[in-house]
């Protein structure tokens, strides 16, 4: 075998050893987000739910962030996505929904 080949399979050794021990890590990193986000998104839909019932409105009327967050209302702030993503609201009777499908397809499969 030459030093050439030696050298190849040793790269590629190395990096499914790399990636054997990184991919536990990154599927924990995932969960935790998933997590964080099914959080956050029970919180809004708890905000929206209180706003509908407290202002008497019906579940088809849209409401906005400005709605729910300050100092007197249901969130303090808007709540900020783990990894840059955005939440929206939609109509009151539509659950929140977040930029990061999956993250959107687990809260509805889990709410």
């Amino acid at each position: 075998m030459s030093k050439q080949t030696k050298t190849i399979l040793l790269f590629w050794g190395c990096l499914v050893v790399a990636v054997g021990v990184a991919l536990p890590f990154w599927a924990r990193v995932d969960r935790t987000s998933r997590r964080s986000c099914y959080a956050t998104m029970r919180m809004i839909e708890g905000a929206k739910v209180t706003w509908l019932m407290d202002h008497q409105k019906a579940t088809n009327d849209m409401l906005t962030w400005n709605d729910l967050v300050g100092p007197e209302r249901y969130l303090q702030e808007i709540p900020q996505y783990p990894h840059g993503g955005t939440y929206t609201l939609g109509r009151v009777s539509d659950p929140p929904t977040c930029s990061m499908p999956k993250d959107t397809a687990y809260f509805l499969k889990n709410r």
